[in-house]
Formats: structure tokens, C-alpha cells, sequence
């Protein structure tokens, strides 16, 4: 097992690479600058075991929320947002930044947190308009038919399986092709030539 090659018996000192060490420098004070270094390297590996709080959004400060938190808040509460720059949504109305007098009307409203549908936010307007206006008039939608739908009662006895469209009922002509058939050519004479072909 003993090497007679040159290049392998005589062992270049530049070997000694390894946690940023450099050649033709004592390597006992390059020890000594690993002693100085090991405490800075446990606080990155803590930093980065750290990274990924596995506490929940809700039982984080603000300061605390990481961009990963973020999102999955956005995703329970159903929150999209399209295009950069756009804030970051309101866990709770104390973090809203609302004066007193606002946040207490919330609270005899009875809405403990801020909403993210759009319904939810439109029952919330009402609620409060109707606290300081009175009752606020409900729109009744006018739900009208449109030209192009067809509606139909259906009778008992009447088959459902017929199409009561005019656009199906009437075939049109030309929804008579498969097997290469043409338009206004007569079918027994297809059939024939499919026959000799």
C-alpha cells in the first residue's frame, strides 16, 4: 500500500484548505481565529434554526411576523392582493392604529376583528350607518331575465329531455359530417362509395 509515484508520496503542504484557511500561515493561529469565529457560526446556525418560528401568526407580536406568517394569514382569511408595495392586511383592530372613540364603536358593534371578505365589510358599513343614521334602506335587486336565457316550467308529464331551445331543436344541415361526408350530396351514395373504398 506504499505509494511510489513522486506526486503522491511527496504531499504538497497546500492541503491544509478548509474553513477559510490559507497557505504559508501557522496553522495553530489559524486555530486561534477558529475559536474566535465558532461563536459567530453557533449564532448564525441558531439565527437560522430560529428562522422558521413554529409559533402561530396569532400568538406573534407584529414585529415578530415574517413574510411566511404573512402569507399564511393571507391564505385563512382568503386575502389576495394583486401588484407590489401593498401593505400588509390588520390582524386586529387595536393594531389598526384607530382612535379610541372608532375602535369603541367596533366594540359595541361586536366585530372583534377585521374582516376579509367584501360581504363581511359591507355588513359592517351597514351596521354602522344604521347605529348613526337610522335604518338604512335595503336595495332590492331587480332580477330581470336576460334576452338569451331560456327558462321554462316543467309539467309532470312533460319529457325534460327534449330540447325545448330553438337553436337545437332545428338542426341546421350541415351537422351532418363524420366519415369525410360533404354537404348536399346524397347520403345512400356516400355510404356506397364508403362501401368500395
Amino acid at each position: 500500500a506504499v505509494d511510489y509515484n513522486p506526486v503522491y508520496k511527496e504531499k504538497h503542504p497546500i492541503q491544509s484548505f478548509g474553513r477559510s484557511r490559507t497557505v504559508d500561515i501557522d496553522t495553530d493561529k489559524q486555530e486561534e481565529e477558529d475559536l474566535v469565529a465558532s461563536p459567530l457560526l453557533s449564532y448564525r446556525e441558531k439565527d437560522e434554526n430560529n428562522r422558521y418560528d413554529e409559533r402561530h401568526w396569532s400568538e406573534k407580536n407584529l414585529e415578530e411576523m415574517t413574510e411566511r406568517d404573512w402569507r399564511i394569514f393571507k391564505e385563512d382569511y382568503d386575502i389576495t392582493t394583486k401588484g407590489g408595495n401593498v401593505p400588509h392586511p390588520i390582524r386586529s383592530w387595536n393594531e389598526a392604529g384607530l382612535q379610541k372613540d372608532i375602535l369603541d364603536v367596533i366594540k359595541t358593534c361586536g366585530y372583534k376583528i377585521s374582516s376579509s371578505s367584501r360581504a363581511d365589510e359591507e355588513r359592517e358599513e351597514a351596521a354602522v350607518k344604521e347605529r348613526y343614521l337610522g335604518v338604512v334602506k335595503k336595495e332590492r335587486k331587480d332580477h330581470r331575465l336576460n334576452d338569451r336565457k331560456f327558462v321554462f316550467d316543467w309539467d309532470e308529464n312533460e319529457d325534460t329531455a327534449v330540447d325545448y331551445n330553438p337553436v337545437y331543436k332545428e338542426k341546421h344541415p350541415i351537422q351532418s359530417f363524420g366519415r369525410s361526408r360533404t354537404v348536399d350530396i346524397d347520403t345512400d351514395k356516400q355510404e356506397e362509395e364508403d362501401l368500395v373504398a
